[in-house]
């Protein structure tokens, strides 16, 4: 089962953070930088990150935010954004072993269930998916898939497999 966590903490070794996020499975969603100063000075960068991981892995993620001068907080959604959130995990799942972009139907049809992410838990359905379209298209906002234009259909590439 994953859970959704949001860290808070400064940018000193924030990339260390996001490799390890991604090494126990895990998906950096969104990331919001801002700037902290106090009247004229500028005191630092601080940023606050969405992210997925494996409930299992939470305390060594605690763990490595606290080593990093970050915090951690848990995220409650309601079950459909929920959803939406961890289904951004099933495709990302799937088009991380795509190296080529695939279409929308491609990658619609391909897609195995995804109970093992137990979205559906909570679902009276036996497999409850979200809008693939929908999924997609929050993905391109959230810089994780590049869109590119080929015979005139969209398809769609991980932006860590872009060339």
């Amino acid at each position: 089962m994953y859970q959704v966590l949001l860290y808070s903490g400064g940018i000193y070794k924030f990339d260390e953070f996001v490799e390890f996020v991604e090494d126990c499975g895990g998906l950096v969603l969104k990331k919001d930088s801002f700037y902290i100063s106090r009247g004229e000075y500028y005191l630092g960068e601080e940023i606050r990150v969405l992210i997925i991981i494996p409930i299992q892995e939470k305390e060594k993620t605690v763990k490595m935010a606290q080593e990093l001068k970050g915090k951690i907080e848990t995220v409650d959604l309601e079950f459909e954004e929920k959803s939406k959130i961890l289904s951004c995990l099933v495709v990302y799942d799937f088009l991380n072993n795509k190296l080529q972009p695939l279409e929308k139907e491609k990658i619609d049809e391909n897609l195995t269930c995804h109970c093992n992410f137990q979205i559906c838990e909570d679902s009276k359905t036996k497999c409850f998916f979200p809008d693939l379209e929908g999924i997609i298209e929050t993905m391109v906002d959230l810089q994780l898939l590049v869109v590119q234009v080929k015979n005139g259909k969209k398809e769609y590439l991980l932006k860590s497999n872009e060339n």
